[in-house]
């Protein structure tokens, strides 16, 4: 199966690259260049995109754009194309505060037909190539520099983007974007506040937050604009563990034993020592059977060797019906926001998006506690002992010297450390916050546990 899905994004790669040739030679053909500021890779949903301009500061645009991914059999691929108009000091700005989306107008080719219609192609074989990229570049020759033309004037763009209430995130970007690279910075100002006070769920999560950081910043710096991007804007690395085959039968089972084989040794050594003692005792025991645990898991074996046989059934039931009575009232009520004292500062914008098959246990600091103590009883979505509570990391001190650490912050205090190993592999995450002089934050673990540590503070590591 896996060797099937393997060949499948082969050849689905091998058409998208045959696709993309046959479009940019077309295009170039009809006097539009390449927009090498957009990611058109295989394996994206973006196949090519062009830019032409149409006076000193508007360009028409197009792209195609993938429409088939579902299921292991990505070819044919099916194929449409896009059609708008970029403000050229937006096009040149939007790199500096916002990673998603550029601020250009679009829309589908196929609505500007008469009747409107689905422009949309196969590509089943490398010989589809050359017949799919005339047929998509047709409309988009006949139709996307007269739209563009029609909307080429900034305070057009803003009425655009402002006229489908559903698109109030992306509205509440543009406007702020456009009226700061036209130069009308306190125009800009004053909608990124309103916009901002505006208790609207669009503004209030952690993208909505860094844009406006960022924006800010710039403004602040004196707005100077940068040189056109030179190269694939993109922002959002992903650290993840390396991949690993799926275990078989047989090494589940025997993972299992030697987990249970740890366990009893602790369990028979342990009389007489407290929490902490057993815990290096049973790490180590894992450790020499090649047996690797989150931080979480060691704490509920603990638990476990504490109960004994009868409580540990007891327990289980608990957390059991905790655990559905949590995910009952997160599907009645959805995922509810965190009170804003637990939100990082603005600065602290940068998403770490790390994997999450490795937890590092934060070494907490000593008059952490009480803090801790509030963010478990007002942190939301809480199941059982457990809450996922937003952290961020910063050089302490800071900038960075051979003795800093790197420290764990919740809301505004400093709650603990992370040891020196795992430092290591936060390193680039580090490193790419502050090329945006920004300081990322990420999704973290807070479990209240059983000994006079009180809390588990888990991060989700590179």
């Amino acid at each position: 199966m896996i060797a099937a899905i393997e060949a499948s994004r082969a050849k689905s790669a091998q058409l998208h690259e045959g696709l993309r040739e046959e479009l940019t030679a077309q295009m170039e053909a009809a006097g539009w260049a390449v927009d090498v500021a957009q990611d058109s890779a295989p394996g994206g949903r973006r196949v090519a995109a062009f830019r032409r301009p149409i006076s000193d500061d508007f360009c028409a645009t197009a792209e195609f754009l993938r429409t088939s991914f579902d299921g292991p059999d990505w070819a044919p691929l099916e194929v449409t194309a896009v059609v708008g108009v970029s403000y050229g000091p937006a096009y040149r700005l939007w790199p500096l505060v916002c990673d998603r989306e550029t601020p250009d107008l679009t829309i589908d080719v196929g609505e500007l037909l008469d009747p409107p219609q689905d422009v949309s192609v196969d590509v089943a074989r490398p010989a589809d190539a050359h017949r799919a990229a005339a047929e998509l570049i047709a409309p988009v020759l006949a139709y996307g520099l007269p739209y563009a033309e029609r909307h080429a004037d900034v305070d057009a763009l803003i009425a655009q983007s402002k006229s489908d209430p559903d698109e109030y995130g992306w509205q509440a970007e543009v406007v702020p974007l456009l009226l700061a690279a036209a130069g009308r910075s306190d125009e800009a100002r004053g909608r990124l506040a309103e916009y901002m006070a505006s208790g609207r769920s669009e503004v209030a999560g952690h993208d909505y937050r860094r844009f406006a950081y960022q924006l800010h910043r710039w403004l602040d710096a004196g707005a100077v604009l940068p040189d056109p991007p030179s190269a694939p804007v993109t922002d959002r690395p992903v650290f993840e563990s390396p991949s690993a085959p799926l275990p078989s039968f047989s090494d589940v089972r025997r993972s299992a034993a030697a987990r249970r084989e740890a366990f009893d040794v602790v369990r028979g050594r342990s009389n007489g020592l407290d929490r902490s003692q057993r815990r290096k005792m049973l790490i180590e025991e894992l450790g020499r059977r090649k047996i690797a645990l989150s931080p979480l898991a060691v704490e509920a074996q603990l638990d476990a060797m504490e109960l004994g046989p009868g409580r540990r059934a007891g327990r289980g039931l608990k957390l059991l019906a905790g655990l559905g009575s949590g995910v009952r009232k997160v599907i009645r009520d959805g995922v509810a926001d965190p009170p804003e004292w637990l939100q990082p500062p603005p600065r602290a914008s940068y998403p770490a998006r790390t994997g999450h098959r490795d937890w590092v246990a934060v070494a907490l600091d000593g008059d952490a506690g009480a803090w801790l103590d509030r963010v478990m009883v007002a942190a939301p979505n809480r199941i059982n002992d457990t809450t996922t509570v937003t952290s961020w990391l910063a050089w302490d001190p800071e900038p960075r010297t051979p003795d800093s650490r790197l420290a764990v912050h919740i809301g505004a205090p400093r709650v603990g450390i992370v040891d020196l190993a795992a430092t290591k592999r936060f390193e680039p995450v580090m490193e790419a916050a502050e090329r945006r002089q920004e300081l990322p934050w990420i999704r973290s673990r807070l479990t209240s546990i059983g000994d006079g540590a009180r809390h588990l503070l888990e991060l989700p590591s590179p």
